[in-house]
């Protein structure tokens, strides 16, 4: 391989590494923590069921920190702040699946969750070889 498709490959595989390190499934029991960079803010993104989760602001040590006049959670597509409401004893705010969100603290934004539509094609491999051996 040439130098530019080594660099090209390390590239790959180091974005792959770090894409996966910032995804969140909706799957049953799925908790993600998130470093936001700023002022000991990270953000925990808890599963509540297959459409709907929950984000709390934690500290490093992943206890739940007040939630700053400063600090608005926004719906990227309706641009509306989202209010947070009590969930099992915690002041959180209610996401799903289906949109896309920012947290600002005053007029930055330090975090976002990009919502990703997509489907995931499966095949049979033994359907498929099934279908063109009989159709001869």
């Amino acid at each position: 391989k040439t130098p530019s498709q080594v660099h090209v490959l390390i590239a790959l595989f180091l974005s792959t590494v770090v894409m996966s390190a910032n995804i969140f499934s909706y799957k049953a029991g799925e908790t993600e923590v998130f470093d936001t960079g700023r002022d000991n803010i990270r953000v925990k993104v808890e599963e509540l069921n297959e459409d709907v989760a929950r984000v709390i602001l934690v500290d490093e040590k992943g206890n739940p920190i007040n939630i700053a006049e400063e600090m608005k959670f926004i719906n990227k597509a309706t641009k509306n702040g989202i209010s947070p409401v009590e969930v099992k004893g915690q002041k959180s705010y209610l996401i799903t699946w289906i949109n896309s969100y920012e947290l600002h603290v005053g007029n930055q934004k330090i975090f976002r969750l990009e919502a990703q539509r997509g489907h995931v094609k499966k095949e049979n491999p033994n359907l498929a070889k099934y279908l063109v051996e009989n159709d001869q």
